[in-house]
């Protein structure tokens, strides 16, 4: 439905599949890049933050002063180092700390570590490989998925989904979001993946394709999976369908189906209420001016083509049959992270991020994340997480950095703003 966010595609398929660089950083820490999707601790007990960033991932290894330059051209070829930064296509010079993760295989959508730490996940597109899974110890690509030749495993279906790869609490299977349909992996002890299982989600709806305006089916478009807080049971967001499944994970099948707002991306538990951000906000109601998305009336600014709504959906878990809820928030919601009674919201849209007292489920605080507010561009923030010791990380797309607050584990009490550390182009998770 809408669009993933853009990413850079570094190079062409050869026989060298990934390399391994590293930046500079100072020796200023800033605590332990923690977290569920950000952060894992490194198998030698080193303190990483993983961050996918295109065709690249990267390592942060500690803070730094961030360097991005916006400069002519010149004579400067998009993709080249020079002495002050990597010249990308946006016409900026990065200059990213920590250490990067390369790879010739397509561009991330989205990557998950695995629970053990050693295991990096991440969906792919343009190569016609879907899944690539590397080792955290070597930054080694161990495992490669799709329909390109010389794969180390084909997949018939070469679609992915709106998100990254999930895995099982006990890292023993790995998910894959498509587009029609969820897959499962066994994983072994090596990362390695064995025989998937394919559950196919119907199509559900029409919209209309082509130059012909043609009805077609509606596909699922995953978005994220999530186990339930006890593991029993599956959770996805059908992106395309405007929906969140519950499927048994060892059978597939589909136990119950929840309507939300527009194009639901990811999920997030508390305690039994999951918490689904809905990026093209609520469904319309009467007298909005709208716009057709994937056959949805949008609520929307028809100038700009843009969404006019934010919304997260609220669903109470351990009683299905309840009515769903809705919190406004920013437009375009995607990224969230959920710590203790508080819930973060990245509203890429509106260069914010709503924090949510979930036991109230009101927002209580917006975070501006426009480093530079005079800025008439925005930062689009895409990924959250929390440290243990209370540093709010915020990746900010156009900004190539993360941003930094400082956060006392209140909802209400503002952060603070501490600073930016320096990435790859667009960072994401």
């Amino acid at each position: 439905m809408l669009s993933r966010h853009r990413r850079v595609n570094r190079a062409e398929l050869t026989g060298v599949q990934v390399t391994r660089r590293r930046r500079g950083v100072s020796r200023t820490r800033l605590g332990v890049f923690g977290g569920s999707r950000l952060g894992v601790f490194g198998g030698s007990g080193r303190r990483r933050g993983i961050f996918a960033v295109g065709a690249a991932a990267v390592v942060l290894a500690g803070a730094g002063a961030t360097y991005a330059s916006t400069v002519g051209f010149g004579d400067n070829q998009v993709g080249t180092q020079y002495a002050n930064g990597i010249q990308v296509s946006d016409n900026q010079i990065i200059k990213p700390i920590g250490e990067r993760l390369l790879t010739e295989l397509g561009k991330f959508m989205g990557s998950t570590v695995s629970p053990n730490g050693q295991f990096l996940a991440a969906t792919s597109t343009d190569k016609s490989v879907a899944l690539q899974i590397f080792d955290l110890s070597s930054y080694k690509l161990i495992w490669t998925v799709g329909t390109a030749p010389g794969v180390s495993q084909s997949l018939s279906d070469g679609t992915v989904g709106q998100e990254g790869p999930t895995y099982s609490p006990d890292g023993q299977f790995l998910w894959l979001p498509e587009q029609d349909a969820v897959t499962r992996f066994p994983v072994n002890a090596q990362g390695i993946l064995g025989t998937p299982t394919r559950f196919s989600l119907p199509a559900a709806g029409t919209h209309l394709s082509g130059n012909g305006r043609t009805p077609t089916p509606n596909s699922a478009l995953v978005g994220q999976m999530k186990y339930s807080p006890d593991g029993s049971t599956l959770y996805a967001a059908l992106n395309g369908q405007n929906s969140v499944v519950a499927l048994d994970p060892n059978t597939g099948a589909v136990e119950h189906t929840w309507n939300v707002g527009i194009a639901p991306r990811e999920l997030a538990f508390v305690g039994n209420t999951l918490y689904v951000s809905d990026e093209g906000g609520r469904q319309a109601q009467p007298g909005d001016t709208t716009m057709d998305s994937y056959g949805t009336p949008v609520p929307a600014n028809t100038y700009l083509g843009t969404s006019m709504t934010g919304e997260v959906s609220v669903i109470d878990t351990s009683n299905p049959s309840a009515p769903v809820g809705s919190i406004p928030v920013g437009l375009h919601p995607t990224a969230m992270y959920a710590s203790g009674n508080a819930l973060f919201v990245a509203n890429t849209n509106s260069d914010t991020v709503s924090v949510i007292d979930t036991t109230n489920n009101q927002v209580v605080q917006t975070i501006d994340t426009k480093p530079w507010p005079e800025s008439s561009v925005g930062y689009e923030p895409d990924s959250i997480a929390l440290t243990p010791d209370g540093h709010l990380l915020v990746s900010l797309g156009r900004a190539n950095a993360v941003a930094v607050y400082r956060y006392d584990g209140t909802p209400e009490d503002p952060v603070s703003y501490i600073g930016l550390l320096p990435t790859d182009y667009y960072p994401s998770t």
